[in-house]
């Protein structure tokens, strides 16, 4: 009796502790690739068309800080002058 208790209460146990926290802290991103979390809690983050943002959780900032040029070609015609 004991042990078909002790495996239910673990059971319940393990399922609720699967359950994340989730919180939205940036909005507007524009297919993030690269997310990369700074010492003091800022978080930068690369997209794909090359725009570097930097995201400040205390206060919901989205920040611009750069760009990266981004090229890529189609892998079946690597001479082909469609960049992205």
């Amino acid at each position: 009796m004991r042990i078909p208790t002790l495996l239910s209460l673990a059971l319940l146990g393990s399922l609720h502790a699967a359950q994340p926290d989730v919180e939205t802290i940036a909005t507007g991103l524009l297919d993030p690739m690269e997310i990369s979390v700074a010492p003091d809690g800022d978080i930068y983050v690369v997209e794909r068309e090359g725009r570097v943002l930097r995201v400040r959780p205390s206060t919901g900032g989205l920040f611009e800080i750069g760009t990266i040029p981004v090229t890529a070609l189609r892998a079946a015609d690597a001479k082909s002058n469609w960049a992205r």
